[in-house]
């Protein structure tokens, strides 16, 4: 199979789309991976095999699309926003067996996709993602059956995923990527590898999920860090003094008071000081307290 386009060369990518009357268009991220060893790295971080089916997010012309294709695969699927480039997509690669686009939004489409196909399969992804949603589109993935997804992200995204307590990059999306997935940082990308330039580096990083956080503890873990990282430079003892309130967390503050001295945890500590691991115990203590709660009252 041959490339349908030179996807190393700015200018043929530039008189390309100047063809069909479009451009890239700066809302979208639509940067060009222009670098063939990074794509050639991205497909070999997949160690793509013929039982895959991968799901490439923000696929663009298709120059990773086309490199995946090199292999044999069970399904590709697409997601992809812009319709000029599902058009395109589709005049590309349509012909290749177990091929679709899927149009719109991502973070609109994607749910549902996962939900109305079978449940036993385990996607491989892809994905140079769009800088302004980034952030949402890893927290979907919390919600996907997948065993690796190998992305393109903005440099300052990686640094925050991967951040160690008490540091500047130290954040609550730390605390739940780092409870949801193992994350590895594999290389940088200056903004020469991308056409057009962004005004930012790149890296790129996979994702393999650990042991899958059910619905409910998803969400406990979710109003913890918010609550306790809401101001930073406060003590917890002022970012949690509500949080007991309303029927996510309703336990009597002396039970969650025990939670915290089971884990060595102070109401004079700062959010930043706790690490990944310990905030997830405490969120699966308090889930193991309201069930117990729940079920006596129910008796």
């Amino acid at each position: 199979m041959n490339a349908p386009l030179n996807y190393d060369s700015p200018q043929e990518i530039a008189q390309f789309l100047d063809s069909f009357g479009i451009a890239a268009r700066k809302r979208w991220g639509q940067n060009f991976l222009i670098n063939r060893g990074a794509r050639e790295k991205l497909i070999d971080l997949l160690c793509l095999s013929p039982n895959d089916h991968l799901l490439e997010i923000g696929p663009g012309l298709g120059a990773m699309t086309y490199q995946a294709m090199t292999h044999q695969l069970a399904g590709v699927t697409l997601f992809e926003i812009d319709p000029a480039y599902q058009k395109i997509l589709r005049e590309f690669f349509s012909r290749h067996p177990h091929f679709q686009v899927i149009d719109g939004d991502v973070l609109q489409t994607w749910q549902p996709f996962i939900a109305q196909n079978n449940k036993e399969i385990s996607y491989k992804i892809l994905g140079n993602l769009p800088y302004n949603i980034s952030s949402a589109i890893i927290q979907l993935l919390a919600h996907t059956p997948f065993s690796i997804a190998v992305l393109t992200v903005q440099k300052e995204l990686a640094q925050r995923l991967m951040a160690s307590p008490k540091s500047k990059n130290y954040s609550s999306l730390s605390v739940w990527s780092q409870c949801n997935f193992s994350i590895q940082h594999h290389v940088n990308l200056k903004a020469g590898s991308f056409y057009p330039q962004p005004n930012v580096d790149s890296a790129i990083i996979s994702l393999t999920p650990r042991q899958p956080l059910q619905p409910q503890l998803l969400a406990i873990l979710d109003h913890l860090l918010k609550s306790a990282f809401a101001h930073r430079r406060k003590i917890l003892r002022h970012n949690w003094q509500n949080l007991l309130q309303g029927v996510m967390l309703a336990l009597p503050q002396e039970e969650f008071d025990a939670i915290l001295r089971d884990q060595n945890i102070s109401y004079h500590m700062r959010a930043e000081e706790i690490d990944s691991e310990t905030y997830l115990s405490i969120a699966k203590a308090i889930a193991i307290s309201l069930e117990e709660k729940n079920h006596h009252e129910s008796n």
